[in-house]
């Protein structure tokens, strides 16, 4: 439906969404577990060309009154957020980790395992892809998190194949779980990808989860993950307990080096900036603000 059609006001309270979001419209009170899987849904269903969000599954998670909520936004709505940075650096986002996945299995990566999963399709969306070249597929998120999300997920294809993991990256006793899956057929190259995850982990703690998937991580296996930049949003992710959330500076020797002494090879690193050009070619920033704050990683075993 076009959005000028669309005409019902917008009646709900804007709310923060991780600190950086704003401007987005309170739609409901599920847990902000889904916040980021709404926006996504919302770019979906609003936005068109190489600015809409390829996550067409998003929506299957939620409520069918949020979903309403997400169709009937009108242009007001659309186009307030489209004037947060973070809106579209999402997109690009999203549709970054997505290209990493399809080309690791191209490349011989035999599992994949997402850190922090929260309400990502990704092993859903591109199911009958991973099904069809063997891959073994897990996601993990903190206790809670991951119960609700098996269970949402049972209605998503290919769910079956799909291994839940517990983890509280901020908390080193929890990670058995992750570690001993790791430690399963380990001769098979592996991608472990981490969105969004990064900034609200302890720096300390984050390092030492680098170092012990490190040593579990077979020869031509590939780390993925974003970060917050030294500089930007300093305050951001503290908490009573992270007083010192994980950052990296944007010195691309700097960062060879800190992986290199992980067992890290072959840096990858992507600007925001570049991020937006190879993903959202249509954009610039008379659209939209360039969103500055992170840069995306990825490194090879």
């Amino acid at each position: 439906m076009p959005l000028s059609k669309l005409n019902n006001p917008v009646s709900w309270f804007w709310r923060s969404l991780k600190e950086h979001t704003k401007a987005f419209p309170k739609m409901s009170d599920l847990s902000n577990l889904a916040d980021t899987a709404r926006i996504r849904h919302i770019q979906w269903l609003h936005e068109s060309s190489d600015f809409g969000n390829p996550d067409d599954l998003a929506g299957e998670l939620m409520a069918a009154k949020v979903r309403k909520e997400c169709f009937k936004l009108n242009s007001e709505a659309i186009v307030k957020m489209r004037k947060n940075p973070y809106y579209y650096y999402l997109v690009a986002r999203t549709k970054f980790y997505d290209q990493l996945l399809l080309d690791s299995v191209a490349t011989g990566i035999r599992r994949v395992l997402i850190v922090g999963a929260g309400f990502d399709t990704r092993l859903y969306r591109f199911g009958d892809y991973l099904a069809k070249h063997g891959i073994e597929v897990a996601e993990s998120d903190q206790p809670d998190a991951a119960a609700i999300k098996q269970k949402l997920a049972k209605k998503l294809p290919h769910s079956e194949r799909v291994r839940y993991l517990t983890i509280d990256l901020n908390k080193q006793g929890t990670w058995n779980d992750l570690l001993d899956w790791l430690d399963t057929n380990n001769t098979d190259p592996t991608l472990i990808f981490a969105e969004g995850v990064s900034p609200y982990v302890e720096s300390s703690k984050f390092l030492n989860f680098l170092a012990e998937i490190a040593a579990r991580m077979p020869s031509g296996s590939w780390l993925a993950y974003d970060f917050k930049r030294v500089g930007a949003r300093d305050d951001f992710g503290i908490t009573e307990e992270v007083l010192s959330p994980f950052r990296l500076p944007l010195d691309k020797e700097f960062i060879e080096d800190k992986h290199a002494s992980l067992g890290f090879t072959h840096v990858s690193l992507t600007s925001s900036l570049e991020l937006m050009e190879a993903f959202i070619p249509s954009w610039n920033e008379e659209v939209s603000p360039l969103f500055d704050e992170d840069a995306l990683l990825k490194v090879r075993r």
